[in-house]
C-alpha cells in the first residue's frame, strides 16, 4: 500500500520525468525550465558533463535553452488587440500522461478565463486559460492558452476559437492518449463576474437583468437598484439559445454555443464570491457606514479612528497572511480583506456601531456566509 501511496505521489509532483525524452540536452533543457534553474547552476552542471562525458552538450546555457524559445516563438500568433499562444488540449494531456496513462476512460475538465494586469506600471495584461483534469485533484492546473496585449481582448471569438474546435474536434472523433481513445467533455468554464458576463455575451452583473441564474430584473428603489424577488423562473440553456430574455443578451453571440453538450447556464458556475459578497455586500456595507451614507446612523471621527485602530491592531489567525488597513485606505482594500474583516472582526466592531435591529441583520448574513464557506458546516 505505501508504495502504491508513493508512486500516486511521484507521479503527481514530479513535473520532469527523463524517460520522457530520447536526448539528454532535451532533458536537461526541461529541468531548467520547470525548475526554474538560474543560468549559473546550468553552466555549471553542463561544465560537470563535458568534463566528465563525451556527451555533445553546449558550453553556455543560453545555447542550451535557445530552441525552447524558439519553439514557443514558432507558436505565438497576433491577433486583434494583442499576440495570443495556444498549445492545445490533446497535446498537454499526452503530455502529462507520457509515463502513465489515466486509469480512467472518461475524462472531464475544468477550464478557467480571466483577466489581469501585468504589472502595476503599464498597460499590458494577459487572459490566460487554464485546465484542471477533475478525475485526478492531485494532477496540476495546466496553461493550455495565454493572450497578452496592451488592452482587453477585441473579439471573442478569435480568443476562443482554437480552443472550440479542438473541443468539437475531440468530442467526435475522441481523446487519443497512447494507443487508446478516451472519451472528453468540457464540464465547466469557471471565470468571476466580468469575464463570465464577457465569455457568455451577457449584460453586466450590475445591469437591470444581470442576473445569471433567474429571470427577475432589477428595479429602482430608495435611491438603489435591487432584486425584488427571489422566486423569478430560472434560465435555462434552451432559453440562452433561443434569447427569451433580450435583455439579458449582447447584440453578438457568444462562441460557446458552439461547444457540443455545453450547458451555457449550468456549466458556467456563478459562485464567485470574491466580487458578489467580498467586494460587494460586505464592502459596500463598510464603505457606506463610514461615508455615513445610511440615514440613521453618523458615525464621528472619533469612531472612525477607533475602527481603525482595532483593525490595525487585532491579532489574526497564523493562516491568514494579509493583515488589515486602516480606513484610511479601504479603497484599496483587496477582496481577502474584506472577508479577513467579516469572519474575524466584524461581529465585534457591529456591536458597537449598529442598532440592536441592524446588527441581528448584519449577524444573518455574516453566519450565512460562516455556514456556506466552511465544510465543517457541510453535514448539518
Amino acid at each position: 500500500v505505501e508504495s502504491k501511496v508513493d508512486d500516486e505521489v511521484g507521479e503527481s509532483t514530479a513535473a520532469h520525468i527523463c524517460k520522457n525524452y530520447s536526448y539528454i540536452s532535451k532533458c536537461l533543457r526541461d529541468w531548467a525550465v520547470v525548475h526554474n534553474q538560474p543560468r549559473s547552476s546550468v553552466n555549471e552542471i553542463l561544465d560537470i558533463f563535458r568534463k566528465w562525458t563525451s556527451l555533445p552538450l553546449p558550453k553556455d546555457s543560453r545555447t542550451l535553452l535557445m530552441e525552447t524559445s524558439t519553439t514557443i516563438d514558432q507558436e505565438i500568433r497576433t491577433i486583434p488587440g494583442g499576440e495570443f499562444w495556444y498549445k492545445g488540449i490533446e497535446n498537454k494531456l499526452n503530455s502529462y500522461f507520457q509515463s502513465k496513462a489515466p486509469s480512467t476512460h472518461f475524462i472531464s475538465i475544468q477550464h478557467s478565463i480571466n483577466g489581469l494586469p501585468l504589472h502595476r506600471g503599464g498597460l499590458m495584461q494577459i487572459w490566460p486559460i487554464l485546465m484542471k483534469v477533475e478525475q485526478m485533484p492531485n494532477a496540476p492546473i495546466m496553461m493550455i492558452g495565454m493572450f497578452c496585449g496592451p488592452a482587453k481582448l477585441e473579439s471573442l471569438d478569435v480568443f476562443l476559437r482554437l480552443l472550440l474546435d479542438e473541443g468539437k474536434q475531440i468530442h467526435e472523433r475522441g481523446l487519443q492518449i497512447g494507443e487508446e481513445v478516451r472519451q472528453l467533455k468540457i464540464r465547466s468554464i469557471i471565470a468571476d463576474l466580468p469575464a463570465r458576463a464577457f465569455i457568455n455575451a451577457t449584460t453586466y452583473f450590475n445591469g437591470y437583468h444581470g442576473c445569471m441564474r433567474c429571470t427577475c430584473v432589477r428595479v429602482y428603489a430608495a435611491n438603489k437598484i435591487v432584486f425584488d424577488t427571489v422566486r423569478a423562473p430560472l434560465r435555462t440553456d434552451a432559453g440562452f439559445r433561443a434569447r427569451e430574455c433580450p435583455g439579458h443578451h449582447e447584440a453578438w453571440r457568444t462562441p460557446l454555443e458552439e461547444l457540443p453538450d455545453f450547458d451555457l447556464v449550468e456549466n458556467v458556475p456563478t459562485s464567485d464570491r470574491l466580487h458578489t459578497c467580498d467586494l460587494g455586500v460586505t464592502g459596500q456595507h463598510l464603505l457606506n457606514l463610514i461615508e455615513n451614507k445610511f440615514p440613521n446612523i453618523r458615525l464621528p471621527f472619533s469612531a472612525k479612528q477607533w475602527i481603525t485602530q482595532c483593525l490595525t491592531k487585532v491579532q489574526l489567525p497564523s493562516e491568514i497572511h494579509r493583515k488589515l488597513r486602516g480606513l484610511n485606505v479601504i479603497r484599496f482594500w483587496k477582496g481577502t480583506e474584506f472577508r479577513t474583516y467579516l469572519h474575524c472582526v466584524s461581529p465585534v466592531l457591529m456591536e458597537e456601531i449598529l442598532s440592536g435591529e441592524a446588527y441581528c441583520h448584519f449577524l444573518l448574513y455574516f453566519c450565512a456566509l460562516t455556514i456556506f464557506s466552511s465544510s465543517f458546516h457541510r453535514p448539518h
